[in-house]
């Protein structure tokens, strides 16, 4: 890489299956000087999103999905990170998983644009996930923030 310049990388959901390949994934991000991680979701939770929305498109079990959220992430989370790095991000993920419970009102509210509110569901993979990753990196002692792609203005 040239001096000064800036390395992007993308880490899809098969390398986020499981706390050993994320370790992996940490390790090789720790390696690099100056980059931009562009993280998916872990592997199998855009499909289970999905799941939840196709199995009842009138009435998703929100509750459902942010529970499936929270347990599958801090079953990782609990292996990579420890002390006050996994209690903030715990309180960071109930955040999040809130906004997905709050949003059955919007739902209610709004029936005909499913398109949109699946896609909206859908981002919450990434989100955790890449909240999960700089919490990692954070862990390591590296300066590591991350971004959500609405709120930079980018369509997905």
């Amino acid at each position: 890489m040239e001096p000064g310049g800036i390395k992007v990388m993308k880490f899809g959901g098969s390398c986020l299956a499981d706390a050993e390949n994320l370790s992996r994934v940490l390790d090789i991000i720790s390696r690099e000087k100056n980059c931009i991680v562009i993280m998916s979701a872990l592997k199998g939770v855009t499909d289970t999103i999905r799941s939840f929305i196709d199995l009842n498109v009138e009435n998703i079990d929100l509750r459902g999905l942010s529970d499936f959220l929270s347990r599958r992430h801090m079953e990782i989370a609990r292996s990579v990170l420890a002390g006050s790095v996994l209690a903030k991000f715990d309180e960071d993920l109930r955040s999040c998983v809130g906004l997905i419970e709050s949003y059955g009102v919007t739902l209610a509210e709004d029936p005909v644009n499913i398109e949109k509110h699946s896609a909206f569901l859908q981002s919450f993979g990434e989100k955790i996930s890449v909240m999960m990753v700089a919490a990692a990196l954070r862990q390591r002692g590296l300066a590591a923030e991350y971004y959500f792609t609405d709120h930079l203005g980018i369509i997905t």
